[in-house]
């Protein structure tokens, strides 16, 4: 078994690693067919670089979440601006699902072994 080094690993990353991303907005007193009429320009505006999953709207704290697949939060930012809707914050995220990590985050030990 090889280590990839941290030049190698790095430019893997950029090629082949899925990436997720977490879009905060905070917004008061949005109504939630906003937020549909929004997760749909969404899903129209995608380039192919950043795909929109799942929108959630948690109205009692005036908090609006969207998840992303995407090379790079730049492309998030850009498939958002296209949709005319306003972000504050975007952060890389890892998913699961019950029976384990589903993908993006930093990889595992035997990840980095051939």
């Amino acid at each position: 078994m090889r280590q990839v080094g941290p030049d190698t690993y790095g430019a893997c990353v950029a090629s082949t690693k899925r990436r997720y991303f977490l879009v905060e907005r905070y917004i008061p007193s949005i109504s939630s067919s906003s937020v549909e009429k929004a997760a749909r320009r969404l899903a129209e505006t995608s380039d192919g670089s950043a795909h929109h999953l799942i929108t959630l709207l948690v109205a009692d704290e005036e908090t609006c979440l969207s998840v992303f697949e995407a090379a790079d939060a730049q492309a998030v930012e850009t498939a958002n601006q296209q949709a005319h809707f306003g972000l504050d914050r975007i952060i890389e995220i890892e998913l699961f699902r019950a029976s384990g990590r589903l993908a993006g985050g930093r990889p595992e030990s035997s990840e980095l072994e051939e």
